[in-house]
């Protein structure tokens, strides 16, 4: 089933609908719900679609979703935090007191940030080669 014939089946009850709700300028608050109640309908049934052949939901360039669905997913995902892992628990601590009388050694470059040594010179020249190369652009 093509692109075209997809929405056309989805549209084949009011094609005339659907223009007619978005050329509306001048609706009622009542005209208004109503037209609200028909786009959602047909969002529906073009999620349902879209759901239901794969192939044509990965050429359509949109996709469906319900209002609020990305905070719900950031909410699930706060929620479901475990906290930071203990190589980086163990690393604030160990750098806590030199980070607070001198925070700009927090930026200090060739420094490891999980041994808290310095690199071999090799890798030193090229992490702080790439870092003005980042810096530059």
């Amino acid at each position: 089933m093509s692109a075209l014939s997809a929405v056309e089946s989805l549209l084949k009850d009011d094609p005339s609908q659907v223009i007619m709700i978005m050329s509306s300028r001048s609706v009622t608050v009542i005209d208004l719900k109503q037209s609200a109640l028909e786009i959602e309908n047909l969002l529906d049934r073009i999620r349902e679609e879209l759901q239901s052949n794969k192939k044509l939901g990965s050429l359509v360039k949109y996709k469906i979703v319900d209002k609020g669905h990305n905070q719900q997913a950031r909410l699930n995902k706060l929620l479901h935090f475990k906290g930071p892992e203990e190589a980086t628990l163990e690393l604030l601590q160990q750098k806590n007191k030199e980070w607070l009388d001198d925070p700009s050694t927090f930026w200090t470059y060739g420094m490891s940030p999980t041994t808290g040594g310095s690199h071999k010179q090799g890798a030193q020249i090229i992490s702080l080669y790439l870092q003005a190369k980042c810096i530059d652009q």
